[in-house]
């Protein structure tokens, strides 16, 4: 199977009136479930799909509560989980307090070998009515 895409027009945000380009642009196939996803990995090891399921909530779980600790997180061969707050200015740093929170973020760093995994996907061109 490859990825699908489609050519998509855009317009110039800084000149309206140039002539359009086009651009390539992800077509999603579909949607799998976080249980179809188990029963997939579940055919190439000899852990049934609880397991995997018990193992990756375990997994989350010490995850988040090293990241509310302070620590980025490194998923070995993957990338690195990290947190980042976004609070309002104020004037003074006595005024910079949790009240003036907007909100937590987390982010995600994708390791270089695996964005060049990504960027090998085999490209398929999406036509309408055809199987996606």
């Amino acid at each position: 199977m490859s990825l699908l895409y489609v050519a998509a027009p855009r317009t110039n945000p800084t000149n309206p009136l140039a002539p359009k380009k086009y651009y390539l642009q992800s077509k999603i196939r579909g949607h799998k479930s976080y249980r179809s996803i188990l029963n997939t990995a579940a055919k190439n090891i000899t852990a049934n799909p609880k397991e995997i399921d018990l193992a990756v909530n375990a997994w989350l779980d010490a995850m988040f509560s090293a990241l509310e600790d302070g620590f980025s997180v490194e998923m070995e061969g993957f990338g690195t989980f990290s947190t980042s707050i976004k609070s309002e200015g104020v004037a003074t740093e006595e005024e910079a307090t949790p009240a003036k929170l907007k909100n937590i973020s987390m982010s995600f760093r994708v390791k270089p070998e695996v964005r060049q995994k990504v960027n090998n996907f085999k490209l398929e061109k999406y036509i309408p009515g055809g199987t996606l």
